[in-house]
């Protein structure tokens, strides 16, 4: 491999680590919100309207529409640790989320 093609690939990867670090920031604050008693069943609430308007209009996967769903049924608390966990799943979550009203 070239090094320019190397240099292009590692400024690529670069480049996606510190969108998925920015997005993973951004719900930090939306796990702030369901961490507060008072505010998570209305996160909740409308993040389960989001999905169910990916599911009508088809706008979303069928995978993330139903772990979607099944995160959301869950606790805010366990929903509040995937959204900052850095582990693939949550990578992969971020990227397509029904909080994105709550997302500065």
């Amino acid at each position: 491999m070239d090094t320019d093609r190397r240099h292009r690939m590692q400024l690529a990867r670069a480049q996606q680590r510190e969108r998925e670090e920015q997005r993973r920031l951004g719900h930090a604050g939306v796990a702030a919100l369901l961490r507060d008693a008072t505010r998570a069943p209305v996160v909740v609430a409308d993040a389960l309207e989001q999905v169910a308007k990916w599911e009508r209009g088809r706008l979303c996967s069928r995978d993330y529409i139903e772990q979607w769903r099944a995160l959301l049924a869950g606790s805010p608390e366990a929903i509040a640790d995937l959204l900052e966990a850095r582990s693939p799943l949550a990578e992969r979550l971020r990227q397509n989320t029904p909080f994105a009203r709550y997302l500065r």
